[in-house]
């Protein structure tokens, strides 16, 4: 992006490189969207939804493009088995990830996934337990999860323990479980994509708020 403004950086073995006193030129540039937060749309279709997401550009730099490329070898010719990630660079993706996982043939594993131990949560707990609370069977790992599908999930009561993500794939969670799932402090999702249910329930889901007082 720098370079687009006129900025020399050179890559280097440890890092970049970047010569001071330099100037900035005008650009005209429009913000490409996120893959993190269409994430959650992409594994709905996975299951079966036709959420067209727009703004993404194919030649993207963003980690959490990786996410089409699980979905892919998951779910290939009409197939649905399992998938081993990688999460070092994608942190993010873990808590939808276990979503996806939970629909698989076998157990499919996360791994390398330490740091997000300190997120907004715990998320490798709050994932983990966002699933069994759902009627998953999710398994917390040194450095990540192990998700063992147990078929349809069958629907209950979510801690989304604040974190804007665990309410995210707790509502894409909800899309195919037998029962209602009720997500505690929903609200969270507003940190990042304060949309987002709106967009949820303008592609056909189904989303009410309720007192839990």
């Amino acid at each position: 992006m720098l370079r687009k403004y006129g900025i020399n950086i050179a890559e280097t073995e440890n890092g970049f490189f970047i010569k001071g006193s330099q100037k900035y030129i005008p650009h005209d540039e429009k913000a490409e969207g996120d893959y993190s937060q269409a994430a959650f749309f992409f594994v709905a279709n996975a299951k079966g939804s036709e959420v067209n997401v727009k703004n993404l550009r194919p030649d993207s730099v963003q980690g959490d493009k990786k996410i089409l490329d699980i979905i892919s070898d998951m779910c290939y010719n009409g197939v649905v088995t399992s998938f081993d990630a990688d999460c070092s660079d994608i942190p993010d993706l873990v808590p939808i990830l276990t979503v996806l996982a939970s629909y698989g043939n076998k157990p499919s594993r996360i791994f390398n996934a330490e740091r997000l131990k300190i997120k907004e949560s715990n998320r490798l707990e709050s994932a983990a337990a966002m699933i069994n609370s759902l009627g998953g069977c999710a398994e917390i790992t040194d450095d990540g999860i192990i998700i063992t599908p147990t078929g349809k999930l069958k629907g209950g009561v979510v801690d989304s323990f604040g974190d804007h993500r665990i309410v995210m794939s707790a509502a894409i969670a909800a899309l195919d479980c037998e029962n209602d799932v009720i997500i505690k402090g929903a609200e969270a999702a507003e940190k990042s994509y304060p949309q987002f249910f709106k967009d949820y329930t303008t592609a056909g889901g189904v989303a009410n708020v309720i007192s839990m007082e």
